[in-house]
């Protein structure tokens, strides 16, 4: 019984620091980044991530990169067989 009590008071410790530790990095995090910010690159990050996706559909969906699908096949195979 004395056994548990003290792995339970250990792992309490253990709990304790670790929530003291991220209690720390959220109040550096919210340091730098007030709230809005935050709310603000949301929106930027997902406005960019909205681009990149149309230019990779645009790539994926050209002439260009259809046409060439064969030379990466072999090239890819190439590099396979060269390891």
């Amino acid at each position: 019984m004395q056994d548990d009590l003290l792995q339970q008071r250990i792992e309490n410790a253990r709990l304790m620091r670790a929530n003291r530790a991220l209690q720390r990095q959220l109040r550096h995090i919210s340091s730098a980044y007030p709230p809005e910010t935050l709310e603000d690159r949301i929106r930027r990050l997902e406005a960019d991530n909205a681009t990149l996706r149309a230019q990779l559909d645009a790539v994926l969906s050209s002439s260009s990169w259809r046409v060439t699908y064969p030379l990466r096949l072999l090239a890819a195979r190439f590099r396979t067989r060269a390891q």
